[in-house]
């Protein structure tokens, strides 16, 4: 039953995960919407010591770094759905990569963020939108969704009331 702003479209769901929470969204939003599929690699992968994990995060968080990620090629679909993980209050390091080295122009973008801490909502909304449109003029950015690590398991219509608000705003 999927919204009429996706009957049509080419679309692809793209996710980068470091644990799994970003990834089950992703499975079960591309379950839902159809398209394709593709996980955001890093080339340098991260740690999965907690610890180790916080302190390289908050180091290039703090250096602006962008680290280096495989291609990924989009220009064949018009919908483009990203998850993400937040990091201390930001969007993860590679999907801000793949934002940063990519043209959107002629595409809807539309992210879901999965979060494990306080996160200020509309602050993520507005940093995801400006870093989407950084090197785009003419993108269409869809209303974010967020999702609370201990609310994976309702995901699932999580989405589907997500995609009917995104669908009723399209269609007015």
């Amino acid at each position: 039953n999927e919204p009429s702003f996706l009957k049509d479209k080419k679309i692809l769901t793209v996710y980068y995960s470091h644990g799994n929470n970003t990834e089950h969204i992703a499975k079960v939003l591309h379950s839902i919407v159809g398209g394709d599929i593709q996980k955001i690699n890093v080339v340098d992968k991260y740690p999965k010591n907690i610890f180790k994990f916080n302190s390289l995060v908050r180091k290039q968080i703090e250096e602006n770094y962008i680290p280096e990620i495989d291609k990924i090629d989009f220009t064949n679909y018009d919908i483009i759905f990203v998850g993400s993980p937040i990091w201390l209050g930001n969007v993860s390091l590679p999907v801000r990569s793949f934002f940063k080295n990519n043209n959107f122009d002629n595409k809807t973008v539309i992210s879901f963020l999965s979060y494990s801490s306080v996160a200020k909502k509309e602050d993520v909304k507005q940093s995801i939108e400006k870093l989407i449109k950084e090197n785009s003029e003419n993108v269409k950015v869809l209303t974010p969704m967020l999702t609370f690590k201990g609310g994976i398991v309702l995901v699932n219509k999580q989405i589907e009331n997500w995609l009917n608000s995104l669908g009723e705003k399209e269609e007015k």
